[in-house]
């Protein structure tokens, strides 16, 4: 799923602070009309979640002229604030966020089990 639709999604009726269930969708709309002149940032949200994700924990090289250049600066702020217990999982996640999912085993059914 690319970027733009990702974060295009409803807001749930839990959030209370934005009164349109569409207010993201809306945001969206005006920033790709804003930039549409602005090749790095349409690039950037046509990005897929996925290739987002090798990009700024730079497993791949972008493609483009971005770079992140804040992840070693996030992550010592993370390491500062939190113990190894909470750290090394966040780190361990990031990095390994496709494996992840891709490794998960699903719930067995009750309902596809015979008798």
């Amino acid at each position: 799923m690319k970027l733009k639709d990702l974060v295009s999604y409803e807001n749930s009726d839990i959030y209370k602070n934005n009164q349109e269930k569409d207010f993201n969708k809306k945001e969206m709309i005006k920033i790709l009309e804003e930039e549409k002149d602005n090749g790095i940032i349409i690039n950037l949200l046509n990005m897929t979640y996925g290739v987002w994700i090798d990009n700024f924990t730079l497993k791949t090289k972008p493609q483009n002229s971005h770079q992140f250049n804040g992840l070693q600066e996030v992550f010592e702020n993370i390491a500062e604030k939190s113990d190894d217990e909470y750290f090394s999982p966040i780190v361990f996640y990031f990095f390994n966020y496709k494996n992840y999912f891709q490794n998960k085993k699903g719930r067995n059914s009750k309902r596809n089990k015979i008798k």
